[in-house]
């Protein structure tokens, strides 16, 4: 399938910038399929190749692969139909690959944004692309703990870095986490996550984690009275 060519070279639509391309293709040949395809495609042929390496933990084709459907299963499981709007609030980390494919997989629209955006951002995304569940990482939560009430989500998921980092490093960041453990508790008497926000531990009033075995996620649920809403704190099962 060769994008637009035919609306190009029958000058259905202009594209001025085509007089500059000499001998360079006007388009490229895409696949005819959707992009989680491509990814299941390549699993198939090169399964053991790496997709992936992140902070020296690598992660093969097929075990993305079966991530991927891991994260898509437990989105359909929450109620995500084809044609869902999805924000992913995420850096350049393994969860947010996932998820992109996950999305995808699902036939849901995923709606890309920057983890860096100010709150005021963050809400107008969400609300101009009529998303109905957020994905960001655990140190990005407060900005939306801080929007929630203005905008129409009916999952927040969340993901920890530390889940997809190299053992030796997952266990520096978890000590660093314990140093302000005790003192973290006596902020709160809820029972609490702690969250980490550039290696500070942040104490948040959520209720402790509930496992789901079927779909491989932890679920940590809190509803909104005034609009029903569940925080889910989602890790697949590695």
């Amino acid at each position: 399938m060769r994008y637009m060519e035919k609306e190009w070279t029958e000058g259905k639509t202009k594209a001025p910038w085509l007089n500059f391309y000499g001998d360079t293709e006007k388009t490229l040949d895409y696949p005819d399929c959707t992009m989680f395809e491509r990814v299941e495609q390549m699993a198939k042929q090169y399964p053991d190749y790496i997709a992936l390496d992140f902070m020296g933990k690598k992660t093969t084709y097929k075990r993305l692969c079966h991530q991927i459907e891991i994260c898509a299963r437990a989105l359909k499981a929450i109620g995500t139909r084809p044609g869902d709007r999805i924000t992913i609030c995420m850096p350049n980390c393994p969860q947010a690959i996932i998820m992109f494919y996950a999305v995808n997989l699902v036939g849901a629209i995923g709606n890309m944004i920057h983890p860096l955006s100010s709150e005021k951002e963050i809400e107008f995304y969400i609300k101009e692309s009529e998303s109905i569940t957020a994905i960001t990482l655990d140190q990005f939560y407060h900005k939306f703990e801080a929007i929630r009430q203005n905008v129409d989500l009916s999952n927040v998921i969340i993901a920890s870095i530390k889940d997809e980092l190299s053992q030796p490093i997952s266990r520096l960041h978890a000590h660093r986490g314990t140093e302000n453990q005790a003192d973290s508790e006596r902020c709160s008497g809820n029972p609490l996550e702690l969250f980490y926000a550039f290696g500070r531990a942040i104490p948040l009033e959520i209720p402790c984690r509930k496992e789901s075995k079927r779909s491989g996620c932890h679920f940590v649920q809190r509803r909104n009275n005034r609009r029903n809403q569940r925080h889910l704190s989602f890790q697949s099962e590695l």
